[in-house]
């Protein structure tokens, strides 16, 4: 995973800052480290990634991990993100199945970054695919706020719960 963006170049639209590229990562095997990532996450017994379930796609992605093969770009395409403002140690949440524009997608929180790995048929939708990850072309980043988001109010009761469990 990328940790440091020094090296990124800045995606912009001459306004803002929509995110980085990255234009030197072995596509083969970072697609494939989230293939791993998904399917042990389906086959796992740990509470934690009880809200992931890949069905029908958990033999694809074996196979695919078993012959090293990253598949397509769509074959559990992968996008990342990152949130600009979380704190220096990032936010560690469960992870969950999610739509985008209607496209399941399966969502992981590593440190500051989020990966989103589809988990379906259909082609990756709109502005989602463009920051697909595809071999021969430089690694995108998209840009998230963190307080601007939907996980903010589950971060600050979780925190909210944490602290208060302390006082007693």
């Amino acid at each position: 995973m990328v940790t440091d963006l020094k090296d990124a170049e800045l995606l912009t639209d001459g306004v803002q800052v929509g995110g980085w590229t990255i234009r030197n990562y072995r596509y083969d095997l970072l697609k494939l480290f989230f293939i791993s990532l998904l399917w042990r996450a389906s086959v796992s017994k740990m509470s934690f990634y009880r809200r992931i379930k890949l069905g029908q796609f958990e033999s694809v992605a074996k196979r695919l991990l078993r012959t090293n093969d990253p598949g397509s770009p769509e074959d559990f395409a992968v996008i990342l993100a990152r949130f600009i403002d979380a704190p220096s140690g990032g936010v560690v949440l469960d992870p969950h199945q999610d739509r985008l524009n209607g496209v399941k997608y399966c969502r992981f929180y590593l440190g500051k970054y989020v990966a989103y790995i589809k988990a379906d048929t259909r082609p990756s939708p709109g502005i989602w695919g463009q920051f697909t990850m595809k071999p021969g072309q430089p690694l995108s980043i998209m840009r998230r706020n963190l307080q601007q988001s939907t996980e903010w109010p589950l971060i600050r009761k979780i925190v909210a719960g944490v602290k208060g469990q302390g006082e007693s």
